[in-house]
């Protein structure tokens, strides 16, 4: 190869690989600078794969005076046969009767009611399984929470991550605006509170 040659052909290569350079550390760059993005796109409510695990500082008074899971008290009681079907359906059965402990703020048959019969039915479907899955997440809070220790103002972070707004008045305690008609019912693995209506998802009018 003759100078002329190499003088025009060690360049151009010189240029080749700082071009390469460059596109590779702004396609890195890309990828770094979308990652967060991506984690933040999905905040808000946790998919209910498994219920997180309880600590023991959350086992107070959990179980005393009781013989039956909450999932076995719901069964026995006639005002909760859609919430049981729901939680059979979904899966969250089995949560209902583990250890725990774990409160539920548990819809009467009258609050799920107040939902257009058609959107139950689609609720009740496959296609929205996770939906129904978070609808019911709503309701269970980590621990072994009894009335009298609400204060009003109060916040509660359901198992879907969503805070719940606790309002106590003089004569009624409300969970994000669902009243409690049977408060502190105890179970060997948490406690239930039978509630009007159901806690519905924050865009959402109830």
């Amino acid at each position: 190869m003759n100078t002329a040659m190499k003088k025009i052909i060690i360049p151009a290569l010189f240029m080749v690989m700082s071009l390469f350079g460059v596109q590779t550390y702004a396609q890195t760059t890309n990828q770094q600078q979308q990652a967060p993005r991506q984690a933040n796109e999905s905040a808000g409510d946790r998919p209910i794969e498994e219920i997180p695990p309880v600590s023991e500082k959350d086992d107070v008074d959990a179980g005393l005076d009781a013989t039956r899971s909450i999932m076995e008290l719901s069964s026995e009681d006639h005002e909760l046969s859609f919430l049981i079907d729901a939680l059979e359906f979904t899966g969250l059965h089995g949560a209902m009767h583990a250890a725990g402990p774990y409160t539920i703020f548990a819809p009467v048959d009258a609050a799920f009611n107040k939902i257009p019969h058609d959107e139950l039915e689609s609720l009740m479907t496959e296609e929205n399984k996770e939906r129904l899955m978070t609808l019911l997440g709503y309701h269970i809070v980590r621990g072994n929470i009894n009335t009298n220790d609400l204060e009003d103002g109060q916040r509660l972070t359901s198992i879907t991550g969503r805070e719940l707004i606790v309002r106590k008045t003089l004569t009624d305690i409300t969970i994000d605006g669902a009243r409690i008609m049977t408060p502190n019912i105890k179970a060997t693995n948490g406690k239930m509170h039978k509630v009007d209506s159901v806690i519905l998802p924050p865009h959402r009018v109830r």
